[in-house]
């Protein structure tokens, strides 16, 4: 599921999991099949976190929205006023 607000994007990926694992983020190897996936949430995400839901497993992160001097405009930002 991926929902915008004003601050950027809220993301949730759902899984099966492992639920008897605590999740966890591994150390980066370029050699492992696997395994990238919290690792890279982990440094592009301003928030994340992990909640159980019905035998699953779900992971939400955050990915907040740039300043409009750092990105430029977006399709759907208002111009400023004035």
């Amino acid at each position: 599921m991926v929902m915008e607000d004003d601050d950027g994007l809220w993301i949730e990926v759902a899984d099966e999991g492992s639920p008897d694992l605590a999740i966890h983020v591994r150390p980066f190897d370029p050699d492992d099949d696997g395994g990238r996936g919290l690792w890279l949430v982990d440094r592009i995400a301003s928030a994340w976190g992990v909640r159980e839901a019905h035998e699953r497993r779900v992971v939400w992160f955050h990915l907040a929205r740039p300043p409009a001097h750092v990105r430029g405009p977006l399709p759907g930002d208002r111009a400023p006023a004035g």
